[in-house]
């Protein structure tokens, strides 16, 4: 699950579903429905968008009592999403399980919020987000019981395989890190972890074409995530220095 869409100028997806909903909450829904039949037309090809604005219409269809419409809207979304996961990103994903909630899908909605905390256990502002619909939806108390369980659960699953490397049981730390990464493939924290392991191994082993590959693979989706995370730098030089090769994204890490 991606995070927070930004995008260039002029326009994407999170422009047309960010007005739909304040013409929503200014009690103005048709004129929203009109803005996302104009985004359908605008992304027809763009799956991930295809998502955001089903999700958007089913917020709207919601606020105009016509659960039956909200719910044709959600399960198209989650049509694309099963198909691939990786089409929805944090708020969208926060959208929809508040649509699912409260239509009553209970495991299905907490399994939304679930992953989002667990890709997102250091973002505050996306943790508060939850809190926020949580609040919105009159369940603030299991809310925090879900956030505190699923930031725990994280945290533990971290630290474990950080225990492993510190240890020096680098062999058992690449093959917990390859499934931990599996889990949570969104989570920046973990698959920067992850490319530190591999990299102490390759260090020590010499070089594995499988294995970095997969240390690519982790540098990339920590660069896609947060291009900006503090210890990118640090482990892009350790890559550099191990494969004396610098991938494209690399040309702007310092």
């Amino acid at each position: 699950m991606t995070g927070v869409q930004t995008c260039a100028l002029p326009i994407c997806p999170s422009d047309y579903t960010g007005l739909a909903k304040v013409l929503t909450e200014k009690a103005a829904p048709e004129e929203s429905l009109k803005v996302l039949r104009d985004a359908t037309a605008e992304f027809s090809h763009d799956s991930t968008a295809a998502v955001q604005i089903a999700v958007a219409k089913s917020l709207v269809f919601m606020k105009m009592d016509q659960p039956d419409k909200a719910k044709e809207e959600i399960d198209r979304a989650m049509k694309i999403i099963n198909k691939d996961p990786r089409v929805i990103n944090t708020t969208s994903g926060i959208d929809l399980a508040r649509t699912l909630l409260h239509q009553g899908n209970e495991d299905l909605g907490r399994e939304f919020v679930r992953r989002i905390i667990q890709s997102n256990h250091e973002d505050q502002e996306i943790l508060d987000h939850i809190k926020e619909m949580y609040k919105d939806l009159k369940r603030e108390d299991e809310g925090e019981r879900l956030l505190e369980t699923a930031v725990d659960e994280v945290v533990q699953m971290n630290n474990q395989g950080v225990r492993m490397v510190q240890e020096g049981n680098l062999e058992t730390a690449i093959r917990y890190f390859e499934k931990t990464t599996e889990t949570l493939p969104e989570n920046k924290i973990i698959n920067a972890n992850a490319a530190y392991a591999f990299m102490l191994y390759l260090k020590d082993n010499g070089p594995e074409p499988d294995k970095i590959a997969k240390v690519r693979t982790y540098l990339s989706r920590v660069h896609r995530i947060d291009p900006d995370y503090t210890d990118l730098p640090k482990l892009v030089a350790i890559y550099r220095q191990i494969t004396q090769v610098k991938l494209p994204w690399m040309k702007t890490i310092d």
